[in-house]
């Protein structure tokens, strides 16, 4: 290190690129210490304690009693020097000898320096004027933005109905056989793996409006009531062939002791496992993946284990941010979304997420939700109640026949409109008990039935039926007047419990 003295001459010349020699010499020029390297001046050092003028000609007859600088000095050996003497105290002094190319390029520097910020304070007013000019471009780019925002939800929310309404038939049909063929209990198993599979598909819709719902709207968590036990036997069946295809071994276990259903956003909890689960099967190449739940103190306790590469304490921090992804031969290719939206997930839910894990020892995360103890309603879809009678305006013929056989055997009168206005008319001439509206339909949507029911004067319950999750689908129902929501696919005990409820 420079001695403070040389130092900051060099700092009050802002030349901090320049590499001096320096040499500390006392009144009769003998050597005390020096610093740099003298080599790169062409010049071999003196040995300490020796008169420096014996050994380089050049200083011969240069006073050292005042600051100086003497440039453009020739050593005679191929170098030019500028020397800086730098007084001490009057019996020692600081001798500092730099390239006079590199004090030339300084110079240059702070010249360029200089006409860059004349050029720079041009440029800012050029700048200003251009950002005055583009302030209303920007404000119809926002509004074009904002426009295709709400185009991208109309989308979203069209394909969700376009997906929803047909797995509304095969995973409603499915659970029509399963109860259908109890005697068989292969066919019942073939049944319930259809039923999954399609739940599975729900699943994937439901995690690109997710997404959406995340990026751009203000997420709402919906209370369902879980089953754990089948919340890992069907992660079980998702997950495990998964593994089996790359010989890896998979379990899923649950606290024996907890089999009252909690209270879960099950959606989110089901994407949450999905994604991590999915991340431990793919990066492990070899071994296990296990999945663990436990229950206690009304939190739900989720634990992915794997035997894959583990990951580095630096990188952890960074794994859960947006489009990040790790180097690494064991790494595989993705947008780098899936860790991101499992956090923002978490939160959402008031819980929290920990990770356990080291380069070749495998990963653990841990997670924890509140999931309080739910309060269930024995209900049994197979079973009669004193019945009531049902208007139905539903324009997919699978799902009228669906609904036709679970609701009759309910107990329940059904009448049935193809349509919206259909429907109004229906409703003026009849009088059912209870009325649902599929808010997805020709000649009039049920957004536009139920408030012109409304609006008529009509004060009966009305249910809406909907391929549609986005949270202001929800809203524009609530607003319009209906007094349930059921989306689609739709779950017969849902729909049923929900009927029972509002016109019991």
């Amino acid at each position: 290190m420079l001695p403070t003295v040389v130092s900051d001459y060099f700092d009050r010349l802002d030349s901090k690129r320049i590499r001096p020699f320096v040499l500390q010499l006392d009144a009769g020029f003998r050597l005390q210490e020096s610093w740099g390297d003298a080599t790169a001046l062409g010049l071999s050092p003196p040995a300490k304690g020796s008169d420096v003028r014996e050994a380089w000609s050049f200083l011969v007859g240069l006073h050292l009693t005042q600051p100086d600088m003497l440039t453009n000095i020739d050593l005679g050996n191929g170098h030019i020097v500028t020397l800086h003497v730098l007084p001490e105290t009057d019996n020692s002094f600081y001798l500092a000898i730099t390239k006079a190319s590199e004090q030339t390029e300084h110079y240059k520097e702070r010249q360029q320096q200089a006409n860059e910020a004349r050029l720079l304070y041009q440029k800012q007013k050029k700048l200003v004027d251009r950002l005055v000019a583009t302030t209303a471009e920007l404000e119809i780019r926002r509004h074009e933005a904002e426009e295709a925002m709400r185009d991208k939800s109309q989308f979203l929310a069209s394909m969700s109905h376009e997906f929803r309404t047909p797995l509304t038939s095969v995973i409603g049909y499915a659970e029509w056989l399963s109860n259908a063929v109890a005697e068989n209990e292969p066919a019942q198993r073939q049944a319930r793996a259809i039923v999954r599979a399609g739940q599975h598909m729900v699943s994937l819709v439901d995690n690109i409006l997710e997404q959406a719902r995340l990026e751009h709207t203000e997420a709402i968590v919906h209370e369902d009531h879980v089953d754990l036990r089948q919340l890992a036997e069907d992660m079980s069946a998702i997950m495990a062939p998964l593994a089996a295809e790359k010989g890896l071994a998979f379990a899923a276990f649950l606290d024996p002791q907890q089999l009252q259903p909690v209270v879960l956003d099950e959606m989110r909890v089901r994407q949450i496992m999905i994604n991590l689960l999915g991340n431990a099967v793919k990066f492990t190449q070899e071994g296990f993946v296990q999945l663990t739940l436990s229950w206690t103190g009304e939190q739900l306790h989720v634990e992915i284990a794997d035997s894959g590469p583990g990951i580095a304490e630096e990188d952890r921090s960074r794994i859960f941010s947006a489009f990040e992804r790790l180097e690494g031969a064991h790494k595989r290719a993705g947008a780098g979304l899936g860790l991101h939206i499992t956090l923002q997930l978490v939160k959402l839910l008031g819980g929290s997420i920990g990770l356990d894990s080291k380069p070749g020892e495998g990963s653990r995360f841990h997670i924890r939700l509140p999931a309080p103890l739910a309060v269930e309603e024995d209900i049994d879809p197979d079973s009669t109640t004193s019945g009531g009678r049902l208007l139905i305006a539903e324009d997919d013929p699978d799902i009228v026949q669906l609904m036709e056989l679970f609701l009759t055997r309910a107990g329940y009168s059904l009448e049935f409109a193809l349509n919206g206005r259909e429907a109004i008319e229906r409703v003026r001439d009849t009088q059912p008990d209870l009325v649902i509206l599929d808010l997805n339909m020709p000649v009039m949507d049920g957004i536009s039935a139920a408030r012109k029911l409304r609006d008529s004067g009509h004060e009966g319950p009305i249910i809406a039926l909907t391929g549609a999750t986005l949270d202001e689908e929800r809203i524009r129902a609530i607003e319009a007047g209906f007094d349930g929501f059921v989306a689609k696919p739709i779950r017969m005990p849902e729909l049923i419990a929900t009927v029972r409820t509002l016109i019991t």
